[in-house]
């Protein structure tokens, strides 16, 4: 399961860094560097500190995966649920449960800091005690949690967003009683994410990704599936599929979070 779901982790990492759209350069100029668009690049910026600057941070989200969209025989759908806790520098609770997946048994996975200087993580049914909050746990979590899930409390930990793809600003839209600014970047042919940036707050309140996978799942990478579900997982990896990936995120920033919030009691099996 973990390769499977860990593959989608380097791609959704890339994504998860951004920057400025760039102005057509003049053909008689010299080339040079292209200067970024000052309004994304102020909408990026807004967006990293809000979450580098947070006291403390709550939220509760959504996500939906579907591949091969529209396709009745070969559609498949992966549902899930996620939270939020966090009080800077260092006290985090992030849990995440997988409620459906055509393939897999419902999941949930975890990191959390019971008390100062401690961190846990659950993930694949074994909890560990981890040496910090950054780096591995948070990372490895989102590698098999679709998506960006994973990548707000990797935010608050490691100080905001890591700029480095190009996005423009399409414009704006309606957030449940909101306005976000819709960003959207193309990673590579075929990839494209939307981040929806909360105007008021520059929170990130929504996230869309449609992208054809790049290449094949190998067939030694699902033989751990149950045999009802190897032939039919067999045959779609075959060959690159569609994936679209929403995921759904309500942000409250600065509100006091308790010492209870922290505390996580994992799942019997």
């Amino acid at each position: 399961m973990l390769a499977f779901r860990a593959a989608a982790a380097a791609s959704v990492l890339a994504c998860a860094a951004c920057s400025g759209t760039v102005a057509a350069p003049d053909p008689s100029a010299p080339a040079g560097p292209a200067e970024p668009a000052p309004e994304v690049q102020a909408i990026l910026a807004k967006m990293r500190d809000r979450y580098r600057n947070a006291r403390s941070y709550s939220d509760e989200g959504t996500f939906r995966d579907v591949s091969n969209p529209g396709e009745s025989e070969k559609e498949s759908i992966t549902t899930g649920r996620f939270r939020t806790r966090w009080r800077a520098p260092d006290r985090l609770r992030f849990d995440v449960r997988i409620e459906h997946d055509s393939f897999f048994p419902p999941e949930t996975l975890a990191v959390w800091t019971p008390r100062v200087g401690v961190t846990k993580s659950l993930f694949l049914g074994r909890v560990d005690e981890e040496t910090s909050l950054s780096g591995r746990p948070l990372r490895s979590l989102q590698g098999v949690s679709h998506g960006l899930t994973g990548i707000v409390p990797l935010w608050l930990v490691e100080g905001g967003c890591r700029c480095a793809s190009t996005y423009e600003l399409r414009g704006t839209s309606a957030c449940g009683s909101t306005t976000c600014f819709e960003l959207v970047a193309t990673l590579r042919q075929d990839d494209r994410v939307t981040l929806f940036v909360d105007t008021a707050t520059g929170g990130l309140r929504k996230y869309f990704r449609s992208r054809l996978t790049p290449q094949p799942i190998a067939p030694e990478e699902f033989q751990f599936l149950p045999s009802a579900a190897h032939e039919r997982f067999a045959a779609r990896s075959l060959e690159p599929f569609d994936v679209e990936e929403t995921i759904d995120i309500a942000p409250v920033f600065d509100v006091p979070v308790e010492e209870s919030a922290f505390a996580y009691e994992p799942p019997s099996k």
